[in-house]
This record gives structure tokens, C-alpha cells and sequence, in this order.
């Protein structure tokens, strides 16, 4: 990749807000040799938008830059943002250089489970329009899949409130953004000719095993990180959870430099 700087545009999970991952723009400021730019944005849909809507305005929004032809972009998502990078990566594969998803399931291939799912996000997008905020944290922050961990200190820090803005953006994505809504993205993603990293961490099983349907392509790097659970960015210190990222975004700049 001889570019002189590569823009990599990053999502926080649900509940997240883009300083989450502001530690990576202070640890990391290029890739061999090659520049950083780091740009935080949330996903976000409006009234009515699903997955599809959604990604063609935010195409429409981030438009390339003047200068595109002398910069390459990548994507980086946790959760929620992780399935938010894959639908731009597949919806403009002509556009992005790579993908790096963290505990993010690329969908539920049995109706079944996409109905059971929509079912569990409709109630918590009633829940979070209604209960009181701490209450309703700290049901949220004991699910299975965050097994018992609670909270990071480093989330905790900038923990926000419940205003109306963020009630109303949590029920929004729990309902159009629902598992239960969104295509298998799993197909697409196997054939995709971009670099992707999936990233997990040990404690993680759930996620881990969700992660093995993506075997199959030379260009998808399966990466689960030693102790961590499906919050291991901020599980792990801001040094060690930069040190993941490096490395996968030298393994895009391998792949694009191919």
C-alpha cells in the first residue's frame, strides 16, 4: 500500500459513544510507515432506516475525499458497530481497503433465531423508553454473554446517562438494527476480496464459536485475544488493546499490498 495515509473509520457498540475508542488515535499513529487517521462515528439509523437504508446515507454523507486517489480507508467496529463495518464493507467493497470486526456476529442463518431475536430486542427497546436508567444498566451489563464481568473501569469512567437523545437512539437501534432484521451476512462476507479481521476474546465462547462460519477465505483472519471476554478492548489496557488493533491492521496492509 503505497498511500500516504490510510483513514480508518470506526464504530462503538451499542450503548458506546465514539470516544470509546479515542485510545487507539493516542497509541497508534501509523502502520508501516503509513499514516493514521482515525475517524469515530456511531451508527445510527433514523426512524424507519434499516441496515441497507442506513449504510447508503452513510455513504452518501462520508463521500471520498477530494483527495482519494492518495488515501485508502479501512473499517473497525465493536458489536453492533462490528456488524455496522461489514454492511459498508460489502456495500462498497470498491471503496475500503479492509475490515477489522470485534465481537460482532455477521447474522443469524435460521429464521428461528432471527424471530426469537427480534422478539428479545423489541422488549429491551421498550425497556430502555421506560425503566429507570441504573436499573436498567445494570440488567443489561449481567447478560450471558458478557459473562459476569460487568462494567470496565475505562468504560465506567465515561459511563453516560440516560437522556432522551440516547433512550431514543438505544430503542432505534434495538429495533431496526435487531439481529433478528438483518440478512446472514456470512455468504457475502466469505467472498468478499478484502482483508477482515474478527476478533474475539477467550471467554468470549459464544462469539469465538460464531466466528468459525467465516473459515474458508485466505483473507479473514480469526484472532481470539488470551483471557479477555467480549469487551476485551476495554478489558485489556489501552497499550494492550492498541497492540491488537496493530496487528490487525498490518495484517490489512499486507493483504492490500499484495
Amino acid at each position: 500500500m503505497t498511500l500516504p495515509r490510510l483513514i480508518v473509520h470506526c464504530f462503538p457498540g451499542f450503548l458506546g459513544q465514539p470516544q470509546d475508542l479515542e485510545f487507539l488515535r493516542v497509541h497508534l499513529s501509523e502502520i508501516r510507515g503509513l499514516p493514521l487517521e482515525w475517524r469515530f462515528c456511531l451508527a445510527d439509523p433514523l426512524d424507519g432506516e434499516g441496515w441497507n437504508e442506513w449504510s447508503r446515507r452513510w455513504l452518501m454523507e462520508n463521500p471520498l475525499s477530494s483527495d482519494g486517489a492518495r488515501h485508502a480507508e479501512a473499517l473497525l467496529g465493536y458489536s453492533l458497530g462490528g456488524r455496522a463495518a461489514a454492511h459498508l464493507a460489502l456495500a462498497a467493497p470498491e471503496r475500503f481497503r479492509g475490515l477489522i470486526a470485534i465481537s460482532a456476529n455477521p447474522g443469524l442463518p435460521a429464521v428461528s433465531e432471527r424471530d426469537a431475536r427480534l422478539a428479545a430486542d423489541e422488549a429491551w427497546a421498550r425497556r430502555f423508553e421506560t425503566e429507570t436508567w441504573d436499573a436498567l444498566l445494570a440488567d443489561w451489563n449481567v447478560q450471558a454473554v458478557f459473562q459476569g464481568a460487568g462494567l470496565p473501569d475505562r468504560l465506567r469512567e465515561r459511563e453516560t446517562r440516560g437522556s432522551p437523545d440516547l433512550r431514543a437512539r438505544c430503542a432505534r437501534q434495538l429495533r431496526q438494527f435487531s439481529l433478528g432484521r438483518q440478512e446472514d451476512l456470512a455468504s457475502g462476507l466469505l467472498q468478499l476480496q478484502k482483508g477482515q479481521v474478527w476478533i474475539t476474546g477467550e471467554r468470549d465462547s459464544k462469539f469465538t464459536e460464531i466466528t468459525r462460519r467465516l473459515v474458508g477465505s485466505t483473507l479473514i483472519r480469526r484472532e481470539v485475544v488470551p483471557g479477555a471476554g467480549h469487551r476485551w478492548p476495554w478489558e485489556l489496557s489501552e497499550t494492550d488493546a492498541a497492540g491488537v488493533i496493530r496487528n490487525a491492521l498490518d495484517f490489512l496492509v499486507k493483504q492490500d499490498s499484495r
